[in-house]
């Protein structure tokens, strides 16, 4: 078996990786008293930042899950309401094609009055909002 050479040229493509802060480098001129002084502020600023980030990262899935959870709400009392109002009316509509389609066709026209009443004033209220 014939021993392979592998090319070392493939380190000078890399090129120089920094590895110390905005701080240290900073510091550095200073001697190694200005390298720790500069390191500790690295990991000060680094925490600082880590912190902010971690509190719009919640604060952004806080504005999500309330914006979902309001578009949601209404549609799901509408379909349990829906549900409830089937389940009442079936023993009284079974058989009765006519009866049973007036019966659905009434409860889903009442349904979607009032939710479109509830995305009609959150529509006024959002134009409201951004006149004034």
């Amino acid at each position: 078996m014939e021993n392979l050479e592998l090319d070392d040229s493939w380190g000078d493509s890399l090129g120089a990786v920094d590895t110390g802060g905005v701080f240290t480098s900073a510091a550095a001129e200073a001697g190694p008293l200005g390298c720790i002084v500069g390191l500790l502020l690295d990991l000060v600023v680094s925490i600082f930042l880590s912190v902010i980030i971690a509190f719009l990262i919640w604060l952004g899935m806080n504005i999500v899950i309330t914006g979902i959870t309001i578009l949601f709400l209404p549609l799901y009392f509408l379909f349990r309401h829906s549900l409830r109002v089937a389940v009442a009316r079936g023993r009284t509509c079974r058989g009765d094609f006519g009866k049973s389609l007036y019966y659905a066709c009434g409860i889903t026209a009442m349904n979607m009055v009032w939710l479109y009443l509830i995305i009609f004033a959150g529509h006024q209220i959002a134009r409201w909002v951004i006149k004034a």
